[in-house]
């Protein structure tokens, strides 16, 4: 050993999970420390109104495509009218001003269905915004990892984050655990004796009978301007679902690999 140093376990990425829609956190899916799928629900907000505006936009939406249906039906029409209208136009049988009638209606008919058609776009499209209002409280894992802690309540209102991303709003404190690094401060006087590649023991404060092999994966390159304390981060190289991030460790450097 060339020298021994405390530290912290992190985890490679972390994130604190919030609401997409405002409401009240009714049920959490799953336990701190569970591991979860990306995608996988982790809570759930009351839903019950964005499921009757969802249940509304789908209403609307069918009333939509019935009246386009009935609109490409009438043009149909309109156009047979038209084209009867115009050859008996042309053989003197009706006036002019049937004829002209006959082409407006066709135009009536072609307007109604392009409306028609406008209305069916909006209608789906404020069906799909309700649709993802809906899915939106179903709080879910942006990836694969472990649940550390909830930081909400049942009951509680929660809202979406603000411009910045403001932690109070924070639902949930997932972190990736396939990868753990243990983060320590080493001297000035001992730095050189650092480098990346270089083996280590690093034992935890939960396990304190375990020791685990690390390895160097960020320490200032040889050029750089040493600081009175420069942060070394070791990768723990066994996978173990005992050790958790924020958890406190000690991490050896050796002078060569065991």
């Amino acid at each position: 050993t060339r020298y021994t140093a405390a530290g912290t376990v992190v985890a490679k990425r972390r994130a604190e999970v919030a609401a997409k829609v405002p409401g009240q956190l009714v049920e959490f899916a799953v336990g701190e420390g569970a591991l979860v799928e990306k995608g996988q629900v982790i809570a759930r907000i009351e839903s019950a109104d964005a499921a009757a505006r969802k249940d509304q936009a789908e209403a609307r939406h069918r009333l939509a495509v019935a009246t386009l249906e009935q609109a490409r039906e009438d043009l149909a029409e309109e156009r047979f009218n038209l084209a009867r209208y115009k050859k008996l136009y042309e053989m003197g049988s009706v006036s002019r001003s049937e004829y002209k009638a006959a082409e407006a209606g066709h135009r009536k008919a072609v307007s109604a269905l392009n409306a028609a058609e406008a209305l069916v776009k909006a209608e789906a499209a404020a069906l799909r915004s309700a649709e993802i209002t809906l899915d939106n409280t179903q709080i879910r894992a942006p990836f694969s990892g472990m649940v550390l802690k909830f930081n909400s309540d049942i009951g509680d209102m929660v809202t979406p984050p603000g411009p910045v991303g403001s932690t109070d709003s924070s639902i949930a404190t997932i972190a990736d655990v396939s990868e753990l690094s243990v983060e320590v401060e080493v001297p000035e006087s001992v730095i050189r004796e650092i480098h990346n590649g270089q083996s280590c023991i690093v034992e935890t404060g939960g396990l304190p009978d375990v020791h685990f092999t690390g390895e160097v994966t960020a320490a200032p390159p040889p050029g750089e301007k040493i600081q009175s304390k420069s942060l070394v981060k070791v990768r723990i190289l066994e996978s173990d679902l005992r050790i958790r991030p924020d958890m406190a460790a000690r991490v050896a450097f050796l002078s060569r690999p065991l």
